[in-house]
């Protein structure tokens, strides 16, 4: 799981993903851990906190959950 963890965010500064991707990669990766899920997503950008609580955040495949 950590390697996958240096990878999501390795692919973010390569720019092969978006901040939003991120952040829906991370849940999976730490689906079983909600605590940390929550302290993820205290550590986002306001901007994106305010994307997502809002529904504006998009993936290729939808709104972000």
């Amino acid at each position: 799981m950590y390697q996958q963890f240096l990878k999501v965010f390795a692919d973010k500064a390569a720019g092969k993903s978006s901040t939003e991707q991120v952040r829906t990669e991370i849940k999976v990766l730490l689906k079983d851990k909600p605590d940390l899920i929550e302290g993820f997503e205290t550590s986002l950008p306001v901007k994106v906190q305010n994307k997502v609580n809002d529904g504006s955040a998009k993936l290729a495949g939808g709104t972000v959950q």
